[in-house]
C-alpha cells in the first residue's frame, strides 16, 4: 500500500498532472483491468499542490497518509448473465481528511453513500460492485504512520 500511495504521488508531482491544469479526471487502471484508481478535479488540484511524498527520518519508510476505507465480500456472488465470482471483494478507500471534509459540509462522504464506487467499472463488475456496495459493510481507519 505504501509504495502504491509513494508511486501515485510521484506521478502527481511528475510533469503529467503538474503541467496539464486543464486536466479534470483520471481514471488508472492495472494491466487486467481488476484494480482502477480515479480521481476528480478537486483530488487532482489536491495532489498538485500536495508535497512529494518522503521517507520518514531515520527509518528510510515512506508516510502514509491516514485513510479511511470500506470492503464489502460475497463468498459466492451470481450476477446476471451467467457470471459467478467466488470470493468477491471491493475495497474503496478515500483520504480520511476528505471524508471528514465532506461530512462537516453536509456532502457525501462515505455517508451519502458509495453510489460512485460501482462506476469505477465496466459490466459485468458494475453488477457484481452494485450488489456487495447493498451488503454489510467493513469500515477501516489506518493512521498515518
Amino acid at each position: 500500500m505504501a509504495r502504491l500511495q509513494e508511486k501515485i504521488l510521484d506521478f502527481g508531482s511528475g510533469p503529467i498532472i503538474k503541467d496539464h491544469e486543464t486536466l479534470e479526471s483520471l481514471e488508472l487502471s492495472d494491466a487486467d483491468g481488476q484494480g482502477v484508481l480515479m480521481m476528480g478535479d478537486s483530488q487532482l488540484k489536491q495532489l498538485r499542490l500536495q508535497q512529494p511524498v518522503s521517507a520518514s527520518g531515520s527509518s528510510q519508510r515512506t508516510l502514509v497518509p491516514a485513510l479511511s476505507m470500506k470492503l464489502w465480500y460475497a463468498p459466492y456472488l451470481e450476477i446476471p448473465g451467467g457470471f459467478v465470482l467466488k470470493g468477491a471483494t471491493l475495497v474503496a478507500i478515500r483520504p480520511s481528511e476528505e471524508r471528514s471534509d465532506e461530512n462537516r459540509s453536509g456532502g457525501g462522504g462515505w455517508s451519502g453513500g458509495v453510489c460512485w464506487v460501482p462506476e469505477a467499472f465496466e459490466e459485468p463488475y458494475r453488477t457484481a460492485a452494485r450488489m456487495l456496495v447493498k451488503r454489510r459493510t467493513y469500515g477501516l481507519e489506518m493512521n498515518s504512520f
